[in-house]
C-alpha cells in the first residue's frame, strides 16, 4: 500500500495500471449521523475507523450542502468486489460508533471520480462500486448536476447553465463531446472544459494526495505500582512542563487538551478540553492540567467500557493538539534609523500621557468614594469554561488613595468579589467602568 506506484495517482497514470488499485470514499451528514456531537467528533471518529482500513487519507471539502464531510482511502491492489464488500463493513462500523446508518453512504473505484461518484449514487446506508466499463453503461442517465459534486471550484453553476443552453444536459452528452474532439470543452470552458473531460471519462482531474495527520504534541509519566491520585496530581506539573519545552522548541501553541489516566486494574479514563485560547506556557498549561484531572477524578472517571474506576495510578497521558505558530513579542533593533527611533518615542509618550489622565480621572474618584472606581481585566483563570472567571477586575489607580482607615477602602481580591468586599460600614461604592 506503501509502494512508489501509490504516489502516482491521477490523470496521468494509464489505464492498466490505474485499474489495479482501488480508492474508497466515504461520505457522512454529521448533523444527522450524531446529532449530539460536535463537528470536530464527528471526524475524529470517522477518522478512526478509516484508520482501520488504511494509512492513506485525503479527506475532501464539504460535499452535498452544509455539514457534509467526506474522506478518500488508499485500499490498494484489491479486486472491485472486495472494496465494495469493504466499504460495506465499514458502514457497519460507523454505525457501531453510533452513526446513523442513513447519514452514511460509501463508494469505491480505480479512480478519485468513480469511487466519489459511486458514494453519491449510492442509497443512504449503503455501498455501491464503480468502474469505467460500469460507468460508460450508465451515463446517460447521469445528470450534468454531479459534475459541480465533484468539483465545485472549476465548474460553477454559471457552466452548467451555459451547458444546458447548448443542449448538454448528461454525462453522456459530455462524454461524446469530448471523443469526437478533446480541446473542444476546453476551448469553450477554459480549465473547467478540462475537468468536465476528464470527470466524464471516469479521470481525476488531479493527484490523489493524502492529509497529513494532525499535529500534536505528547508527554506521558509512569508511575510505581500502588501509586496515589495525589501523587498523580503532582505530576500534572512535569507533564505540563515537558509539553512547554517541546512547544518553545517548535514556536507552536495548542488549545486541544486531552489526559489520559490508565489505571492498575487496566481501566482507562479520559478526559478533554477545549481551551478559551492557545496556551504554551508552563504555568497555564500546568493548571489546565489540574483542573482536567481534579475533575476527572472528582467525578467518578469511568472507563470505556463504562465501569467505574479505582484504585492506583498506572500512567498519566497528557495530548495538546490544535497547534498553531507562536507570534513573539519583537524586540526593539539594536540599531533603529531616526524615523523608528521617532515613532518610539512617540509611542511611549502617548502610554505616558494615558497613564497620567488614567491617575488623574481615577485619584480623585477613590479619595471622594473611599474605593477604587475604575478597573481593568486581569487574567486569573485563561482555560476557564466561564468567561467571567477567566480574568478579575483589578484597580486602575496609580497611587495609593487619601488615607481612609475604614474597612470601605480594602482592595478586593481575586476570591472576593468586589461589591462584597467594598459593602462594608453601608459603603457601597458606584459600579466600576470598563476601560
Amino acid at each position: 500500500m506503501k509502494d512508489a506506484a501509490s504516489a502516482t495517482w491521477g490523470g496521468a497514470v494509464p489505464a492498466p495500471e490505474r485499474e489495479k488499485r482501488l480508492l474508497l470514499c466515504a461520505l457522512v451528514e454529521h448533523a444527522a449521523a450524531r446529532p449530539d456531537a460536535a463537528a470536530l467528533e464527528v471526524r475524529e471518529a470517522l477518522g478512526a475507523a478509516l484508520a482501520m482500513l488504511s494509512d492513506r487519507v485525503m479527506w475532501l471539502e464539504r460535499r452535498g450542502g452544509a455539514g457534509g464531510l467526506g474522506a478518500l482511502l488508499d485500499l490498494g491492489r484489491c479486486p472491485l468486489e472486495e472494496a465494495q464488500t469493504i466499504a460495506e463493513r465499514l458502514i457497519a462500523d460507523l454505525t457501531r460508533r453510533g452513526f446513523a446508518p442513513q447519514a452514511v453512504r460509501a463508494g469505491a473505484g480505480p479512480t478519485q471520480t468513480l469511487a466519489r461518484l459511486a458514494a453519491l449514487l449510492a442509497a443512504p446506508g449503503s455501498a455501491r462500486a464503480l468502474d469505467h466499463a460500469r460507468l460508460a453503461a450508465t451515463r446517460r442517465d447521469l445528470a450534468i448536476d454531479l459534475f459541480a459534486q465533484l468539483e465545485p471550484n472549476a465548474i460553477t453553476p454559471e457552466v452548467l447553465e451555459r451547458l444546458r443552453r447548448y443542449g448538454l444536459t448528461t454525462w453522456g452528452h459530455i462524454a461524446r463531446v469530448d471523443a469526437r474532439d478533446p480541446q473542444a470543452l476546453r476551448r469553450q470552458f477554459g480549465p473547467a472544459g478540462a475537468a468536465l473531460g476528464a470527470l466524464a471519462r471516469g479521470d481525476d482531474p488531479r493527484l490523489f494526495a493524502p492529509t497529513a495527520p494532525p499535529e500534536r504534541v505528547r508527554a506521558r509519566r509512569r508511575f510505581a505500582p500502588e501509586a496515589t491520585a495525589a501523587q498523580a496530581l503532582a505530576a500534572a506539573e512535569p507533564l505540563a512542563a515537558s509539553l512547554a519545552r517541546r512547544l518553545a522548541a517548535s514556536g507552536k501553541q495548542g488549545r486541544d487538551l486531552r489526559l489520559r489516566v490508565d489505571w492498575e486494574s487496566g481501566a482507562v479514563s479520559r478526559a478533554r478540553r477545549r481551551l478559551a485560547r492557545p496556551l504554551s506556557r508552563r504555568e497555564e498549561l500546568t493548571q489546565a492540567t489540574r483542573n482536567l484531572l481534579t475533575n476527572l477524578l472528582a467525578s467518578g472517571a469511568n472507563d470505556a467500557d463504562g465501569a467505574h474506576t479505582t484504585g492506583a495510578v498506572a500512567s498519566l497521558t497528557l495530548t495538546l493538539g490544535d497547534l498553531s505558530a507562536r507570534l513573539e513579542a519583537q524586540p526593539e533593533p539594536l540599531f533603529i534609523s531616526v524615523r523608528v527611533s521617532k515613532a518610539l518615542m512617540a509611542r511611549r509618550e502617548r502610554a505616558a500621557r494615558m497613564a497620567r489622565i488614567v491617575a488623574e480621572i481615577s485619584e480623585p474618584l477613590a479619595r471622594r468614594y473611599g474605593a477604587p472606581v475604575l478597573y481593568h481585566l486581569e487574567a486569573a483563570q485563561p482555560d476557564a469554561i466561564l468567561p467571567e472567571e477567566r480574568a478579575w477586575l483589578a484597580p486602575l489607580s496609580v497611587t495609593a488613595p487619601a488615607p481612609v482607615e475604614s474597612a470601605a477602602s480594602v482592595t478586593p481580591t481575586r476570591r472576593q468579589p468586589r461589591d462584597v468586599a467594598a459593602a462594608v460600614d453601608g459603603v457601597t461604592p458606584p459600579q466600576p467602568h470598563w476601560w
